[in-house]
This record gives structure tokens, sequence and C-alpha cells, in this order.
């Protein structure tokens, strides 16, 4: 069972509080903005209410578009605000908008809200009719009038995405389930919950039968970043950090020096480490994706009070903004700023390896994998420029959260250099070597990094080769991705981070697409 509390989302396209809750459907009943639900609730239904809040000197709370008011779901189990277990998009009007036909939509397969994020790889989906109807029904699935957010198609064949700005779909009487896919439109990713919008509608009148939302959940150049993006991400890693969730990923790099470096793992190695802190970020807000530091270019915006912190005038601490979720962030109940003095000015060009001059390593992995020194480590020490800077030391790196937003830099050259090269092959030495798994005798590289070996700490392996604890355990699943990379990851497993096997038959257990659920604003789905 479940203790859960009702609320506004106030990152919604209209923030303002649309609705107020309520246990009964009273018309004396003024409702209120937050509701928790008095008794745990478990899998048989339980009912609550919404209306529109009451005018005030705020003013009025109609929307303005379609899908612009929203709810959430939170567990109250585990902490307030700490965890998100749905959300729910809608419109507030005077008046109820009625339709003579139904259609049931389940984005993912699922009724869940909680797996209505996509990438730009395909996400299958199924709509029906209600049982019962007396006649098939031919629809077509497009974005609203005013988006361009997703792309569709009936079926995908190997190796590519849907790419429609429509589908048709017929639709049986018989109220049985029909696949279509839905795939972000690559260039235009998502920048709040659930403002990609689809509309179903008849193909004979042009009906309106259902709208539908989603998210395109995309990592973005963090320099980039709408303030209310990175006021989401700055508030959930926080709230991390305060519920001792951050630590054990201190914990995990404090003593991963042999796992995750001076190898061919220390790519796949953290590309799983940064996928397993996205998804503990998006558990307590599943809007939140992970920046990445374009550490080639000057990051003003990075580098400022409002963000990251900016340099010290003096002294070794970053300055924050009196607002700023993490100016006092320091670690676990610590008060103090983050230990970090870039050796160029906020707005300066931190004077590193390119792109291109990265890229132009090799074409094969044993070249690239290069990188780690140049530009991975250089990127550490102009950005940790002094002696005592967290970001120096393997042992201090991820004290300073901006370690994440580095190697998720890291990770992205790697994801453009596979798509490059087309790099994706699991069985060539081009794409990763060593191939097989540790040798018993004259082994070249540590346990851990060869392409058939199960990584720490995620193996829970001590010991023989591995450090003697292993903090944090498995990797974090993700409601409908837990197929990629797996709890227990090797570097194989990271590899090919967008691959889609769409698991048939339809009576299976498991029946759904298999990625991992990440992508980057620059790197199509290949």
């Amino acid at each position: 069972s479940l203790d859960v509390r009702l609320q506004n989302f106030t990152g919604a396209p209209s923030s303002a509080g649309q609705v107020v809750f309520a246990l009964n459907n009273l018309a004396s009943n003024p409702g209120s903005t937050t509701l928790t639900l008095p008794n745990p609730i478990s899998s048989a239904p339980t009912t609550f209410y919404i209306k529109r809040r009451p005018n005030s000197t705020s003013g009025d709370y109609l929307s303005l578009r379609d899908k612009d008011a929203m709810i959430e779901v939170k567990d109250m189990r585990i902490g307030q605000n700490l965890s998100v277990l749905a959300r729910k998009a809608f419109m507030v009007t005077e008046t109820p908008i009625t339709s003579t036909t139904q259609v049931i939509v389940n984005i993912n397969e699922t009724a869940s809200t909680l797996d209505d994020y996509i990438t730009w790889a395909p996400t299958k989906c199924s709509i029906r009719l209600p049982s019962g109807s007396t006649s098939d029904l031919t629809v077509i699935i497009q974005n609203i009038s005013n988006s361009n957010r997703l792309r569709f198609a009936s079926s995908i064949a190997s190796n590519s995405t849907a790419s429609g700005i429509s589908v048709p779909v017929t639709l049986p009487r018989s109220g049985t389930f029909v696949h279509f896919f839905i795939a972000g439109n690559y260039g235009f990713p998502s920048a709040i919950d659930k403002d990609a919008v689809f509309e179903v509608r008849t193909q004979s009148g042009n009906v309106l039968l259902s709208r539908e939302v989603v998210m395109v959940r995309v990592r973005k150049n963090a320099n980039n970043l709408l303030s209310q993006e990175r006021g989401r991400f700055l508030s959930v890693l926080n709230t991390l950090r305060t519920n001792n969730g951050y630590q054990s990923f201190i914990s995990v790099h404090n003593v991963a020096s042999n796992e995750a470096h001076r190898g061919p793992g220390f790519l796949p190695w953290h590309r799983a480490f940064i996928l397993d802190l996205e998804r503990e970020l998006q558990r307590i807000d599943p809007s939140v994706a992970l920046p990445y530091w374009k550490f080639d270019a000057p990051a003003p915006i990075i580098f400022s009070g409002a963000f990251m912190g900016s340099r010290p005038a003096t002294g070794p601490t970053v300055t924050f903004d009196s607002n700023n979720p993490i100016r006092n962030w320091g670690g676990p109940g610590s008060t103090t700023s983050i230990i970090r003095t870039t050796a160029f000015a906020d707005g300066g060009i931190p004077s590193l390896r390119t792109e291109n001059e990265t890229f132009n390593w090799g074409t094969i992995y044993d070249d690239f994998d290069r990188m780690e020194d140049d530009p991975h480590g250089y990127a550490h020490i102009r950005a940790g420029s002094g002696s005592g800077d967290w970001l120096r030391g393997e042992e201090t790196a991820v004290n300073d959260p901006l370690f994440f937003l580095l190697h998720c830099n890291v990770d992205r050259l790697w994801a453009k250099w596979q798509d490059l090269y087309d790099r994706y092959d699991i069985n060539s030495t081009a794409t990763y070597s060593p191939l097989g798994a540790f040798p018993t005798t004259n082994p070249q590289f540590r346990i851990g990094h060869y392409l058939n070996d199960t990584m720490w700490p995620w193996n829970e392996a001590t010991g023989n080769g591995r450090p003697a604890t292993s903090p944090g355990g498995d990797l974090q699943g993700a409601y409908r991705f837990e197929l990629v990379p797996g709890n227990r990851p090797r570097p194989r497993d990271m590899i090919d981070y967008q691959r889609i096997t769409f698991l048939l038959p339809e009576n299976t257990t498991i029946n759904r697409n298999a990625n991992s659920g990440l992508c980057y604003d620059d790197v199509p789905y290949n």
C-alpha cells in the first residue's frame, strides 16, 4: 500500500495551481491545493475529485491551451517530495468537453504515466475502441496544430524510427489493441513535462477523439537550458543530496580508481555511472534529464551563481545566488560551498581539445579511448585548477556535481563518435576492445574492462581484484526501461544504448521496447 499526496505540478505550462482537490463532490466543498489521502491506497481504486480553483486576486485559472494544467502524485512513504508516482495533464475549461466516441491510448503499452517519456528512438504504443463498439473505425494520429515535437509510424523497419507527421490506424470494433509507434522529432526536444501533445481524429469527419501528452526527454547542453529546466535539475539534485542518495555516488567513485579508469572500460563504466544518477533524479522528478557541459566552448551560464557556481574572487569556494538550491552543497550535512577554482573566467574558453579533434583520435575504439586523458583529464584539471579542488582527484571529484555535467559530455562525445563511424556492433573490435571476458591467464587489463565482464559496483563483487566494498547496489532501474542496460551491466550492455528490440509474441511476460531511455540533443537515432 502507498501513502500519497495529490498536488498541482508547478512545472506545468501554467504553473499557478489551477485546480483544487477534495474527497467528496459536494458543491459546498472549497477543496484544497494539495490532498493527502487519509488511508494508504492499494490496488483497489481510490476516488477523489478535482475542480477549477476559484477566481481570486491572483486571477483566473482557466487554461490557455489544451493540456497546460497538470497534477502529480507524490510518494509519501519515503519522505516529502521524494518520488513522483504519476503526472496527469488536462485542460481547465468553463464547461466539460464531451465526445460521443472514445478511444483508449496507452503510451509504451501501459496506462501508467510514469513511462510517458520518449527519445529519438521509437516507442511502441497501443490504441483501441471501447468494447462493444458497433463498427470498425479508421483514425488519424498526429501532432496538435501548434506542435511539431512528435513523429509517427504504423510499423518500424530495422534500425529506423518513426518519421511520419501522421499515421492512419484502423481500430476493430472488437476493442482489440492496435499498435503504432511514436518518436521525438529530432531537433525538437521538450522543455517541460508533457508538452508534446498528439491527437486522435476520425479519418472521416475529422472528429477529435482524444489528446495524449508525452515528454521528449533529452540530454541538452547545460549552457542552453531554459531557466525552468535549470531550476528543476538543481532542485532534484539538491533533494537527492539532502536525502543522502548522492552520497553513494561519492562513495562509489572514491574507490573506483581501477574499475573505472586507465583502461578500455572507462567509457562504458562512466556511461552506466551517470545513467544511474540520472535515473535516481528521475525518481524524484521524471522530467529531468542530465545536462552536459560542452567543455570546448564558453559556458557563462553554467559557471554562474544561478547554476553551478561562479569562480571565486578570493578563496577556493564558488559563489552562488541566494536562491540557488545547491548554494550550501559541500556534501551531505555540510553548509560549505563547492571547492572549485577554474583556470578560465566564467565566460572564458577552457582551451581543451575540440569535438572534431577528439573524433580524430581515430576510427577504432583502441584509438578513440585515448580521450580519457585528452580532453577528459584536462577538463577535470582545467575546471578544478586549485591544488585542493575536488574535481582534480578521483577520490573527491564526485563531491562537485559539475562532475556529472563533465562526464555527460564525455559520454556524448562517445555517442557522437559511435554515430559518426557506426560503432554499435559488439562483435567488432572497432566498436570495443577487448572482446570476450577476463582471461584466467595473462590478462592485458583488469577484470571489469573486458566486453563481457560485469562491472563493479553493480555486480556487488568484492575482493579478488575488486574493491573491498560495493556501495549503492544494483544499477537503478527505470519503469519500462529496465532491459537496458540491466541492473548488473557489462561494457557490452552500454554500447548500443538506443537499441530497440520489440519483444513478441504478444502473450510474453515482457513485451516492450528495449532502450536505455537516454539520448542527446545533437545525436540522432541510429
